[in-house]
């Protein structure tokens, strides 16, 4: 809805803003940011996150982060994942092997669901994905995680888009006009601008997918 990068830029860094000065409410941190995959949507929407305070940290400090008393209420953190940090061979005695991932995805699994999503804040899924490749999340784990209140996770913004995909509970593309549903993992309902007017204060996690 703005009429220029630059005007996006700048209501990023008014928020940047307010979080340097007020810092964040301690519900909502610590406030951890999750790119998956480093290709050239990921790079611009990292560009993008920059703008605010932002403290990056490696895939094994997430949990620990997440966990954490004295997190910084000033700043959000970040992480970038690769293949390696997600994927891995089901046969124990195997290495993980990008190429060979990619060639016979029926011999890997994802290792998303115990490593990071209990303990991730957004997503923000770059990574190419089709059916014959692992999932991250489907939507009945993500009821168990919710039902056992073992789930921090307020968002996924999904750049590639996948219907069904990686995270299965994406259950629909966006638009600009209307660009966010909320997801709720316990009832398994979509709410949107197009069916509740209140869509934004419903329970749930807020989906952007736009196609």
């Amino acid at each position: 809805m703005y009429s220029s990068l630059q005007g996006a830029k700048d209501a990023v860094s008014s928020c940047a803003m307010d979080i340097a000065e007020s810092g964040l409410h301690p519900d909502l941190g610590p406030l951890i940011f999750t790119f998956i995959s480093s290709g050239t949507s990921s790079q611009g929407a990292q560009e993008i996150l920059k703008l605010l305070p932002v403290k990056w940290i490696k895939p094994e400090e997430v949990e620990t982060v997440a966990k954490s008393k004295t997190w910084d209420t000033k700043s959000v953190y970040a992480t970038v994942l690769e293949s390696k940090d997600y994927i891995e061979p089901i046969d124990p005695k195997a290495k993980f092997d990008k190429a060979d991932y990619y060639k016979n995805p029926e011999n890997y699994r994802s290792t998303f669901l115990k490593k990071y999503a209990p303990y991730v804040s957004v997503i923000i899924n770059c990574a190419y994905w089709e059916q014959r490749f692992p999932r991250h999340i489907t939507i009945s784990q993500l009821k168990k995680l919710a039902d056992a209140k073992n789930l921090r996770l307020l968002a996924v913004a999904d750049i590639s888009c996948d219907v069904h995909g990686a995270f299965e509970f994406l259950v629909k593309t966006t638009s600009i006009d209307a660009p966010l549903f909320v997801w709720d993992p316990h009832t398994r309902q979509a709410y949107e601008s197009t069916n509740d007017k209140d869509y934004m204060y419903r329970n749930g996690i807020l989906m952007l997918a736009v196609d």
